[in-house]
């Protein structure tokens, strides 16, 4: 579970892998969940260069470009590439085994570039830099 503790632990490991500053400063667009949001994690933020931008809650399906372009994709190629398991092998039950190799299709399939940036042009977070 996500706690304010851990989130900041999370964005501390983001800015040594962005290696943003005051004066090159990132945006990181998040959800308003409780954890995301706390005094350490503002004062870590605006000392380091993140700008923290909260997207509204309840409203993902519109104003979160992975809701928008990446999910929906996944979860149709996923219950494809479920489908054709079951048709291959019948009376089976998908195991914790399977789940990577049926995952990996859909996920090369959803997860693309063109996706992720249509998914930005979708909900307004656009141009991209």
């Amino acid at each position: 579970w996500m706690t304010e503790d851990t989130f900041l632990i999370a964005l501390k490991h983001l800015h040594s892998k962005v290696k943003c500053t005051k004066e090159k400063p990132i945006l990181l667009f998040m959800d308003i969940h409780i954890s995301h949001m706390g005094y350490s994690i503002c004062v870590f933020a605006k000392e380091n260069g993140v700008i923290l931008q909260t997207l509204p809650p309840h409203t993902s399906h519109a104003s979160q470009p992975l809701d928008r372009t990446i999910y929906g994709p996944f979860k149709c190629h996923l219950a494809e590439s479920h489908a054709n398991w079951m048709r291959e092998q019948p009376g089976q039950q998908v195991s914790i085994y399977d789940v990577p190799l049926l995952s990996k299709p859909a996920i090369l399939r959803a997860f693309t570039e063109t996706n992720i940036k249509k998914g930005f042009q979708a909900t307004g977070i656009f141009p991209l830099d």
